[in-house]
């Protein structure tokens, strides 16, 4: 941080910067697809929507994830040297792995519809992967270094599944007897309890295979819901949730709409957006395993508004007669 500046303002500073360089990213990629109006409305829609607003003023990690994914995404459709262009687009993922290793399957997922969609697809995804894991094997090395175990990014994986696992779950994050004991407990490493984690969360689901498979489905629709439940919502929001969860409604409905109009006026969507319906349909199908928290579908937000960036252009269009296709 810079001397002088109050606490993490430097970094707010930061987010903001990438937060808006995401919308011209989303601008780049909407145009590639789409047209200009499009991409327009697109960007605009990214730009506004409160809960992209709201996170880039707080110390997580959304709003760099965000930029990073759609910075990929942008090196996918716009850019033309082609060796370049798979070596860029690994580099990128490998640096969206280290910040969320949600984004490690996603890169290893893209193989089939690099194999089907594109000439020498599986070539291109093994560059991708390959410059991916060269970003990453650094933070593998330090790891390793520093718990003696091989980590290829976090330790907190266990955890994760364990906080959405457990008799009491409701599908959005909890807290399982003895996971604040465990992580903190003094004298064994983290892969260690990363390994017990694991071990909790899959003694539930073994256990309780029923209950496992009603809450996956429960998370799927709890990603999707616009109406988020009481008190979900950021701690320093806590005592304002009507005015939270009108604002997450309205807003998450109305980029859905949009979307959808999108999305059902595009003729031969799939040849034309598969990068952003991966993106789309990719983290529900992730997160349904689990826990749901609303900052964890920001990602596809900026997916969502390029759709609906031309939904809302074909609804004004035909009032005003654009024309513009």
């Amino acid at each position: 941080y810079y001397p002088g500046l109050p606490d993490y303002l430097t970094v707010i500073l930061v987010q903001s910067l990438l937060s808006a360089l995401t919308c011209g990213l989303v601008y780049l990629i909407a145009r590639a697809i789409y047209s200009p109006t499009a991409a327009l409305i697109a960007a605009g829609l990214t730009a506004l929507y409160p809960g992209l607003i709201f996170y880039s003023t707080q110390l997580l990690s959304e709003t760099l994830f965000i930029f990073l994914l759609y910075s990929a995404a942008a090196i996918f459709y716009r850019v033309r040297n082609q060796r370049g262009k798979w070596i860029i687009l690994g580099m990128i993922l490998g640096l969206a792995s280290l910040c969320r290793p949600i984004a490690l399957p996603l890169t290893i997922l893209l193989l089939p519809f690099f194999a089907w969609n594109l000439t020498h697809g599986i070539r291109r995804w093994l560059l991708v992967f390959f410059c991916a894991l060269l970003i990453i094997i650094p933070w593998t090395g330090r790891n390793y270094h520093i718990h003696h175990h091989l980590v290829l990014l976090t330790t907190y994986g266990g955890a994760n599944l364990w906080l959405g696992n457990y008799p009491g779950a409701t599908g959005y994050i909890g807290t399982p007897e003895g996971i604040q004991t465990l992580l903190r407990k003094k004298g064994i490493s983290e892969p260690e309890k990363d390994a017990l984690c694991y071990r909790k969360a899959l003694s539930f689901i073994s256990r309780h295979p029923g209950r496992f498979l009603g809450l996956s489905v429960k998370r799927f629709f709890l990603f999707w819901n616009p109406i988020p439940e009481k008190q979900c919502g950021p701690d320093r929001l806590q005592g304002k949730d009507t005015l939270y969860r009108i604002v997450v409604t309205v807003s998450f409905s109305i980029l859905l709409l949009l979307a959808g109009i999108g999305a059902a006026v595009t003729s031969r969507l799939w040849k034309k957006a598969w990068f952003l319906l991966v993106l789309i349909f990719y983290f529900p199908a992730i997160l349904m395993f689990y826990y749901i928290s609303l900052r964890y579908r920001l990602p596809i937000i900026p997916a969502l508004a390029i759709l609906g960036g031309e939904g809302l252009r074909v609804i004004t269009s035909r009032f005003f007669r654009t024309g513009d296709g």
